[in-house]
Order: structure tokens, then C-alpha cells, then sequence
């Protein structure tokens, strides 16, 4: 009888350090509301498995003790998982608040996107037929100084990116309204007078009375010009970026004519009068197509200039061996 008592005792004793250094681990890992609903869930289990132990009288006891744990950790369970409903619900409210922000600012963004788009062709449909009337122009550069404005609104990524392919559209149609290609504006055109006029004849009458002033202010005058040029800290997109030697050389089974006229343009330049021979090329013929000159010389007949080295009408090489700087006669 009392070696059974011992041996349950020691098997309760093991089951007690196991359940501890379980414990112990999970402790470590937990929040105060975990601790506490293990550990009370513990006392419940211990409680209960006790009475097994004990006499019938208190048995009854033990385990009507250990409902009362088991009821504690029960209540703990359910405020831990009440907190962490309300966690879910916040992170998600919080994340609906951000996305809800995130949508705002790129409608916001898109309106601002749309209205700076009307502004400016508003602006240009005031000038583009070419009138240099002088309430015209100020209208149209208070517009343009509005668009500046509702730049800083727009705010995402890709809508700048739409903003500046656009602007680099406005700059050249703001550039001819200006006089970029464009004959019909001279100086006195910006007095507000016709184009062919002397320039002296129409700043004098320009100016016919104090009250009744034709020329272009040049504050509106500046705002355009500010609107059709390039800032300084522009940054190009396509420079640096050129055919390597290999496309060249793939091009000419394809595109023999652009194969060509980059061949032409790394072998001569250009002073606006005749060619010149460049000593060395700029950019090698690709190497897995060596025939490149030979099809060239094949087709001379296509074309005004014989660029192959054998060509016939080829610049004469002097002593040194060296092209002599002259231009390409015509072979026709």
C-alpha cells in the first residue's frame, strides 16, 4: 500500500517539473493574458487530478476548487480573445484609413493632372492663331502662371511622369507660338504691330496714346517663354543610347537604308558646305557581318553618295595615307 502511494507520488512529482519546464518555455513567449489563462488553466487541471488522489470526502472538494480556476481562466480567455477582435479590427480600420487616403490623394492628384491638362491648352488655344493682342496674351500667361500652381498638386509617380511627356509636347508648340520656325513672328510682332514692319516704325506706333498701349507686356511675354523652354535641371531620357556595332551589322539584311546612313555619318561629317572624312570610324562595322562595304558598293546605284573605301568618286588619300578632307562628288 505504501509503495503505491510512493510510486503515484513520484509519478505526480514528474508530471508537476514537466508540466513546469513546459510552462516555463511558453511563459517566456507570452503576454501577461496568456500567462495568466495558462496558469490558471494549470491550477484547474492540477486541482482536478488531485482529487483523484484523495478520499471521497474531499475529493468532492478538489473538485469543486478546480472549477474555480477553470471558470478564471475561462472569463481570461474570453477578454483575450475580445482584445484581440478589437486588434483585428482596429489594423483593419487603420488600413482602411490608409487606403482610403492613398485613393484621395491619387483622385486628388488626377483632378489636378486634368485640370493643369485644360489649362494649358486653354492657354494655347488662346495664342496658337497667331494674334498679338496684348489683353490675349496676359490672360493667357495668368493661366499658365495658374497651371504652375496646380502642378504642386499633383503628387504620384506615374501622374508626374504623364506631366513631364506632356510638358516636353507644350514646350515645342509654345516655342513656334514664340517664333521658334515661325516667320510670322518678328520683333514687331511684340509690339503688337503686323510682322513685316520695321522694327523702329512699330515701337513708335505702338504707343499711340497713354491710354491705348498694343504691345506685349513682357512679363507675359516671359512667363510663355519660361513655359516653352527647358529647365536647367532637365534630365534627358535618350542620352547616351546608340546602335552598338553588332545591331549595325544585323540592320543591314533588314533595314539596309538606316544601316547605311549610320554607316555614312560615323565615316564623314559635315560643315554645311561639304564632307569631311572622319580619320577613324566613330563606331566599328558590326564584326559577324564584314561584307557591310561590299553591300554598300552594291548599292551605290540607290543612293547620292559612294561611301565604300573602293568606291569609285571615294576622297583621295594623301601621302600618309590619310583621306583628304573634301567633299563626295555626286556619282550621277
Amino acid at each position: 500500500m505504501f509503495e503505491e502511494i510512493r510510486r503515484r507520488y513520484d509519478s505526480y512529482q514528474d508530471f508537476l517539473s514537466r508540466g513546469r519546464l513546459w510552462l516555463s518555455r511558453r511563459l517566456d513567449r507570452m503576454d501577461r493574458t496568456d500567462r495568466a489563462l495558462w496558469f490558471l488553466a494549470a491550477s484547474a487541471v492540477i486541482l482536478w487530478f488531485m482529487s483523484f488522489f484523495q478520499p471521497d470526502d474531499r475529493a468532492a472538494v478538489s473538485a469543486t476548487a478546480a472549477a474555480i480556476p477553470a471558470a478564471l481562466a475561462a472569463i481570461v480567455w474570453t477578454v483575450r480573445q475580445h482584445q484581440e477582435t478589437t486588434r483585428d479590427q482596429t489594423r483593419q480600420r487603420r488600413d482602411q484609413e490608409a487606403q482610403r487616403r492613398d485613393e484621395y490623394r491619387r483622385a486628388q492628384s488626377v483632378f489636378y493632372l486634368d485640370s493643369w491638362r485644360d489649362g494649358v491648352q486653354r492657354a494655347y488655344d488662346m495664342l496658337k492663331d497667331g494674334n498679338n493682342s496684348r489683353v490675349i496674351w496676359l490672360t493667357a500667361a495668368r493661366v499658365l502662371v495658374r497651371c504652375d500652381r496646380i502642378e504642386v498638386g499633383i503628387t504620384e509617380t506615374h501622374h508626374r511622369d504623364i506631366l513631364e511627356r506632356s510638358k516636353d509636347e507644350w514646350r515645342l508648340r509654345f516655342s513656334e507660338v514664340l517664333g521658334f520656325r515661325n516667320p510670322k513672328v518678328t520683333a514687331s510682332f511684340f509690339y503688337g504691330m503686323p510682322a513685316a514692319m520695321e522694327t523702329d516704325d512699330a515701337a513708335i506706333q505702338s504707343r499711340g496714346n497713354s491710354l491705348d498701349l498694343v504691345a506685349l507686356v513682357e512679363p507675359s511675354v516671359r512667363i510663355v517663354w519660361d513655359f516653352a523652354r527647358f529647365p536647367e535641371d532637365y534630365q534627358e531620357l535618350i542620352r547616351n543610347i546608340e546602335f552598338t556595332a553588332e545591331e549595325k551589322g544585323q540592320m543591314w539584311m533588314t533595314l539596309p537604308d538606316l544601316a547605311e546612313w549610320l554607316q555614312h555619318i560615323d565615316r564623314y561629317m559635315s560643315d554645311g558646305k561639304k564632307l569631311i572624312p572622319v580619320k577613324l570610324p566613330l563606331r566599328p562595322t558590326g564584326y559577324r557581318f564584314p561584307e557591310a562595304d561590299i553591300m554598300i558598293r552594291e548599292r551605290s546605284n540607290r543612293v547620292r553618295f559612294k561611301i565604300g573605301p573602293a568606291a569609285k568618286g571615294a576622297p583621295p588619300e594623301d601621302r600618309d595615307g590619310e583621306a583628304s578632307p573634301q567633299s563626295v562628288p555626286d556619282p550621277e
